[in-house]
């Protein structure tokens, strides 16, 4: 009898736990959804395709007959991959040389932020191309070589030691993957992404040095949605010919 008392007691302790457990989740969870909306309602995350399309770059007539455009198109189509891929990448880097962005988001030239930063519009990129088929798949390979001949470069500028090279190579490709992969787990929730995104930031890019809910972090979170929305009102042509530039914030 006593046994059946303490297993009931011990069960109903469990269930009290569970319970408010399960409602500090309910209460964390709505916080998150109404930031989340607060975000994306926000004037400066709004853009129309209409206001997209003033920031593409017109794309060049081909002048090739009937013959050589099929010709091109069955047989010699893939090698523009990687070119524009290249362009691709030179919008990412723009944005690390451009100093009105770099200093509202105070982004430092220390290693580890530039290439979060880096990371973060390549995160934008890789989502739409993702969306573009067998083509997308080619471009992403593109690109993703490509980044790392840069990161290498970046190493090789920062003096990195050659018998650690290597491994410290392999680290910051750890590093970068574990940050595309946090921000593919929030973009999957959309109602709590904003409010996932701004956490996501400030733990990896910022490294926690700055207030959680300080401007600064918002104000990035703002400028990635803003800038993945406008990358996602573009047409296929435009993307994938990296004929546009990112839309002005603020």
């Amino acid at each position: 009898m006593w046994n059946k008392s303490r297993k009931v007691l011990l069960l109903n302790r469990r269930y009290s736990f569970f319970r408010c457990f399960t409602n500090q989740v309910k209460v964390y969870d709505n916080i998150k959804i109404i930031e989340s909306k607060n975000l994306y309602e926000d004037k400066n995350t709004k853009i129309s395709i209409r206001e997209s399309s003033k920031y593409i770059i017109p794309i060049p007539q081909c002048d090739r007959s009937f013959i050589s455009s099929l010709v091109y198109r069955l047989f010699l189509k893939h090698t523009e991959y990687g070119e524009c891929a290249w362009r691709l990448v030179h919008l990412i880097i723009e944005r690390l040389e451009n100093e009105e962005i770099l200093k509202i988001f105070q982004i430092d030239e220390s290693f580890n932020m530039k290439m979060y930063f880096y990371i973060l519009h390549l995160w934008i990129i890789n989502k739409r191309l993702r969306h573009e088929c067998y083509q997308g798949e080619i471009m992403n390979t593109y690109i993703f070589d490509i980044t790392w001949r840069i990161v290498r470069d970046w190493m090789l500028l920062k003096n990195v030691p050659e018998y650690s090279f290597n491994t410290e190579l392999l680290n910051c490709q750890e590093y970068a993957f574990g940050f595309l992969v946090h921000l593919d787990e929030a973009s999957t929730n959309v109602d709590t992404f904003p409010s996932l995104l701004k956490n996501i930031l400030w733990e990896h890019l910022y490294e926690k040095k700055v207030k959680k809910s300080g401007q600064i972090v918002t104000e990035l979170s703002k400028y990635s949605i803003l800038q993945m929305r406008h990358v996602f009102n573009l047409s296929s042509d435009h993307f994938l010919q990296a004929s546009f530039i990112w839309f002005d914030f603020l």
